[in-house]
């Protein structure tokens, strides 16, 4: 560290260097001497306090610690970088988890996340980071936890967090206290903290047994609601089965108009090529979402049904933390209280009608319950963890490997 601001000095402010040398062999009491020191000139003095407070107009770093944190997701990575005080720059790249990328392409991926925070920020990164704290799901997965700790040891250095996705954004909401988290997006899960600091799950369990409310959920049974029209329908004709006992198909036109906005999305034909791509293994029906909010909008029956029973659901799941909450502090003695719900995830921070049908769930179970306003940004979340705030981190011991592993 006095290597660098010596550096520093010898490109900004020679005299401070002189000065510095004579006080100390320690750089940064040679900047303190020349803050304090009454002969030094309001110029030097003024570089002196910047170059500490690391504000060098080079860019040479300080003694202000800096701090990185990570959302890390399937298809794409957000990071900051931030020192005690502000937040200096945000960048977004493709994804650094090797579950869903192959290790050439993470390790790619983080050396342009890590370029772009020092050009923005003006900061050098690699021996100048305390600490840093990533957020991902399958943190318990030696694939993904191992590469993570590795790669940032190499090209960062400092200490590594690893921390549960649900976490990061459970705390960017309540920064350690009380509190429940909707999560959806393409998946689904629900978590809450107790007074205690213990956790809570529901939902999470993936898309065949439990996704409620969100993306797949939302694309899976806006087309099952066509079929259930299409089942549900009166022939037009008494030729609807042909002489030999086969049913006519139907046409396009004929179709419900939301299976009709699907087919465009899809760019499919008919009937049959839907059927055909909707139980093919690589189908993803959470491509069908906006489709499905755009006939919602519209006026379309069965899309705003849709929606808002994945509100209702994902409501239930939210019910359904809360009441493990309740039972965590039974022994507390305190009337009980609903905790406020945050919510995270592309459905429920973009779409009203799926958060407004579960604000509306909850507060008929839970009356007075709170739902902010906005969704949280995981980031700060990681961002609070790796300043090292006092207490636990995400409720949990150091040493629980499915949520937190510090090194």
């Amino acid at each position: 560290m006095a290597a660098a601001f010596g550096s520093c000095f010898g490109s900004c402010a020679p005299a401070i260097v002189g000065r510095a040398a004579r006080a100390s062999k320690n750089a940064k009491w040679g900047l303190l001497f020349t803050i304090v020191t009454p002969s030094a000139s309001a110029a030097f003095r003024a570089i002196a306090v910047d170059c500490l407070c690391n504000r060098c107009p080079r860019g040479h770093t300080g003694f202000m610690a800096l701090y990185l944190a990570f959302d890390v997701g399937g298809t794409k990575t957000a990071a900051l970088v931030a020192d005690e005080n502000q937040v200096l720059a945000r960048t977004t790249a493709g994804s650094i988890k090797t579950l869903r990328v192959p290790p050439e392409e993470a390790m790619a991926n983080l050396q342009a996340l890590l370029a772009a925070l020092k050009a923005a920020s003006g900061r050098t990164l690699h021996g100048n980071v305390a600490c840093t704290c990533i957020g991902t799901s399958g943190i318990s997965a030696p694939v993904v936890r191992d590469w993570l700790l590795s790669s940032f040891r190499e090209v960062v250095g400092g200490e590594t967090v690893l921390l549960g996705d649900e976490v990061i954004a459970l705390d960017a909401a309540f920064q350690g206290a009380r509190g429940v988290l909707a999560i959806a997006g393409t998946g689904s899960n629900m978590v809450g903290r107790a007074r205690s600091g213990a956790m809570v799950h529901a939902g999470g369990w993936g898309p065949a047994l439990s996704d409620e409310g969100s993306g797949h959920w939302i694309g899976t049974e806006a087309l099952r609601a066509c079929f259930r029209a299409i089942d549900a329908a009166k022939p037009s004709s008494a030729d609807a089965v042909s002489p030999h006992g086969v049913p006519i198909p139907i046409t396009r036109e004929h179709l419900p108009s939301l299976l009709q906005r699907f087919l465009e999305t899809l760019e499919l034909r008919d009937l049959e090529d839907i059927i055909g791509a909707a139980n093919s293994l690589t189908f993803h029906s959470a491509a069908l979402v906006p489709a499905t909010v755009a006939a919602a909008r519209s006026g379309d029956a069965l899309a705003g049904a849709v929606l808002q029973r994945a509100g209702e659901d994902a409501a239930a799941l939210v019910a359904a933390v809360i009441r493990k909450v309740e039972a965590l502090e039974a022994a507390d003695r305190v009337p009980f209280r609903a905790p406020e719900v945050a919510f995270v995830g592309g459905i429920l921070s973009h779409i009203a009608e799926v958060r407004d049908a579960m604000h509306r769930s909850l507060a008929a179970e839970f009356p007075g319950i709170v739902l902010q306003q906005s969704a949280v940004d995981p980031l700060e979340g990681a961002l609070w963890h790796a300043r090292g705030r006092p207490g636990t981190h995400g409720g949990a011991p150091l040493d629980a490997p499915a949520l937190h592993r510090r090194v």
